[in-house]
């Protein structure tokens, strides 16, 4: 089990001898294997303090992906979770440039962070103390506790983060089921420009209000949806991809989708997850000028590889079986295989070690059907 921070808790890791306190314990290696060790040496170096001291360490190793100067920040371990990693934050920041606004479930600050980095005036309110406490610790904004169904602001516009698991740790997936709920946010917040994130799997057709969705991937895992009203929607649907040492990319429901189904080429590209779970893999097939191999599978096909974007050449294909899968590779003397898979129901984990691969060379498998046939595609590594 986690360590239920208290307000008292938060007091004294934001002091002095707090400060003090997890640098005495912060070298500790906290591995499996010397956790009880490094929890008696905690005790004998922080006293009554060990507990909240350590949780804070380890949370702050887990954080590094998430934030900058992670050592500088105080968290739960459910508000880390649900934390946006900072470069998805900030690309979300980007629309309140120079506009004043309210982060009304701002938990340990992350999103709050990014937000005043570019806005005009920041507040942000939360109803969890402790969570509150830490974004004072964390963010240089206003703050104040105050529930999200209830306004106390008037003119700034709103970023929501509803909670998106129940006390199970279950993820929800219905508009219903956030906390707070979308529909009472859209009732509370009528006639105000509103940003929400959401779990990237809900079904957005349950959506309480016409607006822009907005689906964002971070170095190829799909992180986030946010859903865009009043003055800040634009297309109905927008993917926005992001990748370290990268330029950021976007495709949109309004570009063309003019896009045939065809034989397959010399090239193959499997869309960014992004792409695929805003519902834009035609618009983004027109743009590179590519096919799909069945309207209802989401890998393209094209003759010439594309620009800037990871494609696989097409070595051999033909119906798939293990069997001739596995001959195949051997034949051609492959010993590492990527293996995708959209449309069969195959474990690319389960299926590897029973190809039983010896060869020196690499290998990307594509696993689909055409149809209603199994195909598979041996291709060069993109």
């Amino acid at each position: 089990m986690t360590y239920e921070f208290t307000p008292a808790d938060v007091r004294f890791l934001r002091s002095p001898a707090g400060v003090s306190a997890v640098a005495a314990v912060a070298d500790l290696p906290l591995t499996s294997a010397s956790y009880l060790a490094d929890v008696a040496t905690a005790r004998r170096l922080v006293g009554e303090h060990a507990g909240p001291v350590l949780e804070t360490v380890l949370l702050r190793r887990k954080a590094a992906a998430k934030v900058d100067s992670p050592d500088d920040w105080l968290f739960t371990d459910t508000a880390l979770q649900q934390a946006t990693p900072m470069p998805v934050a900030r690309h979300r920041a980007a629309r309140f440039a120079g506009l004043s606004v309210h982060d009304v479930t701002c938990s340990v600050g992350v999103d709050l962070a990014a937000i005043a980095e570019v806005g005009d005036h920041c507040v942000g309110s939360d109803l969890d103390e402790v969570r509150l406490a830490m974004a004072a610790h964390n963010v240089s904004a206003p703050l104040v506790r105050a529930d999200a169904l209830r306004p106390v602001t008037r003119d700034a516009v709103v970023f929501v983060d509803p909670a998106r698991r129940d006390s199970a740790g279950r993820r929800r997936w219905h508009a219903s089921d956030f906390v707070p709920p979308l529909d009472e946010l859209a009732t509370a917040y009528r006639g105000r420009d509103l940003a929400v994130k959401c779990a990237p799997g809900m079904d957005f057709a349950e959506l309480p209000w016409d607006g822009e969705v907005e689906l964002v991937s971070l170095d190829g895992q799909v992180r986030e949806a946010c859903l865009w009203t009043g003055a800040f929607a634009g297309p109905a649907r927008r993917a926005t991809v992001l990748r370290s040492g990268s330029p950021t990319w976007t495709v949109t429901s309004d570009e063309p989708d003019d896009c045939p189904v065809r034989e397959v080429g010399e090239w193959l590209v499997d869309p960014d997850g992004a792409v695929v779970r805003a519902g834009l893999v035609r618009q983004y097939a027109a743009r590179l000028g590519f096919g799909q191999l069945d309207e209802r599978i989401a890998y393209l096909t094209g003759d010439a590889k594309p620009e800037g974007v990871r494609a696989f050449r097409v070595l051999e294909h033909g119906h798939y079986s293990e069997k001739s899968l596995r001959q195949t590779l051997r034949r051609r003397g492959v010993g590492r295989v990527e293996i995708l898979v959209r449309g069969l129901d195959v474990d690319p984990n389960t299926l590897r070690p029973r190809l039983k691969l010896s060869g020196r060379e690499p290998a990307t498998v594509v696993l689909t059907r055409v149809g209603r046939t199994p195909t598979a595609y041996v291709c060069e590594p993109g």
